[in-house]
């Protein structure tokens, strides 16, 4: 995921840029389903029309301690074209979601130093 614009509001169309790894930029504009400050944030893309390829994309945060989170992200995909185009997009989507992940970690914990 390289870019996220858009008003954070339920309901609210926003604009998301990613690059797959191996693959070229993407562009798509999908409705915000669910905004829950530092707890969700929920949205729904869909390719063409509904029930076509639809994916639901994910974040929470889960808090651990008071020095500790969990982050959990991922996606739900559904429609026709899912079934038949998963089994060639699942490799690279695990793929691109581990490299944000990690590099969403990393500038997480840059200011803020582990407990020893």
């Amino acid at each position: 995921m390289k870019n996220v614009s858009g008003e954070l509001a339920e309901g609210a169309q926003i604009s998301v840029t990613i690059h797959p790894p191996g693959g070229d930029p993407m562009d798509f504009t999908p409705t915000l389903l669910v905004v829950r400050e530092d707890q969700e944030l929920r949205w729904l893309g869909q390719v063409l029309m509904p029930g076509l390829f639809d994916g639901e994309h994910y974040f929470r945060i889960e808090p651990l301690s008071t020095r500790k989170s969990r982050f959990i992200h991922g996606e739900n995909f559904k429609g026709i074209l899912a079934l038949l185009l998963w089994g060639s997009m699942e490799a690279p989507t695990k793929q691109g979601f581990n490299q944000m992940n990690k590099a969403l970690k990393a500038v997480a914990e840059a200011d803020y130093p582990a407990s020893p």
